[in-house]
């Protein structure tokens, strides 16, 4: 279970790096050098990424997919273990972003799984909108949240050029731990741990790429239980979907860490897939029982 949890707690490091980026065919290969340019103003242009984020999130919302997690490790020959795939339905309630769990290992629940799956969700989604309804936030459970201006406050920015990204022109950009800057809160430091490059549609002010290593370990839980190691790394990537806005396409997390007193190497491989609109006032009806004869 401990395992489980470190896991799940991989991509929200990474994704928290760059708020506009929401949370993930998926690369881990260098990405080619595009044309050189001077830096531009990289404030303004978060900025107005940031500015136009209530109405990616409006569209954004509007939308189902299937999301698959693929989770791994790898012994000593590079051979997998410990595989667990995982299919969600993936969409939101209102603001609260929604994991239904409908398959294992590719095999579906069953009705009296996917009956105990459906009212987890009610009540995850119930106690979401108590805390949002309230202003709170749930404490302890590993939540990160790293605003632009954080982000501004602890990176170097270097290296503008011009990429082709999936047909599309982009800008890509380089980010790395500024030396001189001593992180103040738990967020910062957080943020002046990871290094990477962001590619920006600056058509659509969206951010449609992110690769991200960390620089330096990361303790989890105060580090008795779990830490993360150097070299960990991620590429997350987005898809246009309907010609309207960029969606996750998938993401690929490297890593290396400790959990209780053994080593771990191995990889989490998310996939969004079959995209399709969503009304917001739709129900997930959970799976009725079969009748007995």
């Amino acid at each position: 279970m401990l395992e489980r949890r470190f896991y799940r707690f991989l991509p929200i490091i990474f994704a928290a790096v760059i708020v506009v980026c929401e949370l993930p065919a998926i690369s881990q290969q260098a990405p080619p050098q595009g044309k050189s340019m001077a830096m531009p103003d990289m404030a303004a242009l978060l900025e107005k990424l940031r500015a136009n984020q209530d109405k990616i999130e409006a569209i954004e919302k509007n939308y189902i997919c299937t999301k698959t997690d693929d989770q791994f490790e790898l012994d000593k020959s590079g051979k997998k273990k410990n595989e667990d795939i995982r299919q969600y339905d993936f969409y939101y309630d209102g603001d609260i972003s929604v994991q239904r769990l409908v398959a294992k290992n590719g095999k579906p629940l069953s009705a009296s799984e996917q009956k105990k799956e459906d009212e987890r969700v009610k009540k995850s989604v119930a106690k979401a909108k108590e805390r949002e309804a309230k202003k709170e936030t749930s404490s302890g459970r590993g939540e990160i949240t790293l605003g632009i201006s954080t982000f501004l406050k602890v990176s170097e920015l270097s290296n503008a050029r011009k990429e082709e990204y999936k047909g599309h022109e982009v800008l890509a950009v380089d980010f790395a731990p500024n030396p001189a800057y001593k992180p103040k809160n738990r967020n910062e430091d957080i943020a002046h741990k990871i290094s990477g490059t962001l590619w920006i549609d600056e058509q659509a002010l969206q951010v449609v790429k992110l690769e991200a290593k960390l620089v330096q370990g990361m303790k989890i839980w105060g580090g008795l239980l779990a830490s993360i190691k150097p070299g960990t790394s991620l590429v997350f990537e987005q898809e246009r979907v309907n010609n309207e806005i960029w969606l996750p396409s998938g993401y690929v997390i490297d890593f290396s860490a400790r959990i209780l007193f053994s080593g771990k190497r191995g990889e989490v491989i998310g996939t969004y897939t079959n995209y399709r609109k969503f009304r917001v006032d739709t129900v997930i009806k959970p799976v009725e029982a079969p009748p007995t004869e």
